[in-house]
């Protein structure tokens, strides 16, 4: 007889497959409504992806430096190599430069001249420089193969984020990572416009030109008081159009040094704002109507500070009249000073306004931009200790040495700056 062997199965309710219909069908209502609202979003992550992630291969410096090479690549064409020692042989003590231009038409590039050389020190044609901020438009050579940059502007500039940054190096322009930590939205009188300042630890360079990872124009780096600061480029364009517009022009002179006004000189006076004369050119457009110790309010009818009075006076056309509020003995009146040219004032072609400092020498209180003083790289500030064969020389010595250099001979400076010291070749 055979014998089977039968499993007793036990039958599943109808309302126990109502229920888990009911579940199935709630799990799935959740599933849907999972995806509607979670649509833009990445997926989420499954067990198999971090695996994934542990297996694969991790970002390597040559693959940086090939992403740096393709943005590069695209960009070669607009930058550009602007040496700023010119071919005759006059140079100063400073060795040869190269700045980095960037071309901004078929036609036309800009760059930035900390130093405001001379045109017989550029290998280009200078349209334009604008004497408070270094902002220079140069001629290029034509070029058809430039593609148009796009501006970027920082939608979250708290943000850290790596931006590329031009170098120059003897073959040309090339790109380089920075790391910024911050930026911080800023206004200057030297610009038209909103800046963008670096939080410190960032490695920008004044003079260099900065973009995005993928190719987008950042703007020009420039010294904000020691700190970088970007200027955009929607600013830059104002500024370039303005300076096309002007044209080139020598600088003018109102003949005054100033310095900040501080706490103490304001409760003197009773000035509330401006800058405080400290020295007046005799032969200079503010001779007989303006003394050291007044203070100028006002310029324009606008209010003073010492950095928009620098920008003012830097900026100041010869034959251009500027009307300046000084308080001087507690009194408000107007002023009506007419600039003058670099010939007119007592160091015409030198461009140093000193102070004799007895026993040690002469204070550069200011440098008139293209001058030989600033080729040689003298700054305010600085204190020429030695002039030629001359110990502690007076503004006297220093002017009578530099006279020496018309037949074409130079004279050795020596310079204290803070706590170091240097020398410099003087030249005509």
């Amino acid at each position: 007889m055979d014998q089977s062997t039968s499993f007793h199965q036990p039958r599943i309710s109808r309302e126990t497959r109502r229920l888990l219909i009911a579940a199935l069908l709630a799990l799935l209502a959740l599933w849907m409504l999972a995806r509607v609202r979670f649509s833009g979003d990445s997926p989420p992550q499954t067990v198999v992806q971090p695996l994934l992630g542990q297996i694969t291969a991790r970002p390597t410096f040559s693959d940086l430096a090939t992403e740096i090479s393709r943005v590069q690549s695209r960009l070669r064409p607009a930058l550009l190599v602007v040496e700023t020692a010119g071919s005759t042989g006059n140079h100063d003590a400073s060795p040869p430069a190269a700045v980095t231009a960037l071309r901004v038409s078929d036609t036309l590039a800009i760059a930035l001249l900390p130093y405001r050389v001379g045109d017989e020190r550029l290998d280009v044609e200078r349209v334009a420089t604008d004497a408070a901020s270094g902002l220079t438009v140069l001629t290029a050579e034509r070029a058809d193969d430039v593609l148009p940059l796009t501006t970027w502007t920082p939608m979250r500039p708290q943000d850290p984020r790596y931006l590329l940054a031009t170098t120059t190096y003897s073959g040309g322009v090339s790109l380089r990572p920075v790391f910024v930590p911050a930026l911080s939205a800023v206004t200057r009188p030297a610009w038209p416009g909103q800046l963008w300042k670096a939080a410190s630890g960032s490695d920008l360079e004044p003079g260099s030109f900065v973009f995005t990872t993928g190719g987008d124009f950042a703007g020009l780096v420039v010294d904000d008081a020691g700190e970088r600061t970007i200027v955009g480029g929607d600013v830059l364009q104002a500024e370039i159009d303005r300076l096309r517009d002007r044209g080139p022009r020598a600088p003018g002179q109102l003949g005054v040094a100033v310095q900040p006004l501080s706490p103490a000189v304001a409760a003197v006076t009773g000035a509330t704002g401006g800058v405080v004369v400290t020295w007046v050119d005799p032969q200079g457009a503010a001779a007989g109507v303006i003394a050291a110790g007044d203070v100028i309010e006002e310029a324009d009818g606008e209010r003073l500070t010492a950095e928009a009075w620098a920008v003012r006076a830097a900026r100041v056309a010869p034959g251009e009249t500027v009307t300046v509020g000084l308080r001087r003995g507690g009194a408000m009146r107007e002023v009506a000073l007419v600039a003058g040219t670099a010939e007119q004032s007592s160091v015409p072609a030198l461009g140093l306004t000193m102070r004799a400092l007895p026993g040690v020498g002469s204070e550069v209180l200011r440098v008139t931009p293209f001058a030989a003083a600033q080729r040689a790289g003298i700054e305010p500030g600085d204190v020429i200790t030695l002039a030629g064969g001359t110990p502690a020389p007076t503004p006297g010595h220093v002017r009578t040495a530099y006279a020496s250099t018309r037949d074409g001979g130079a004279v050795l400076l020596a310079l204290a700056r803070g706590l170091t010291h240097r020398v410099v070749v003087l030249r005509q």
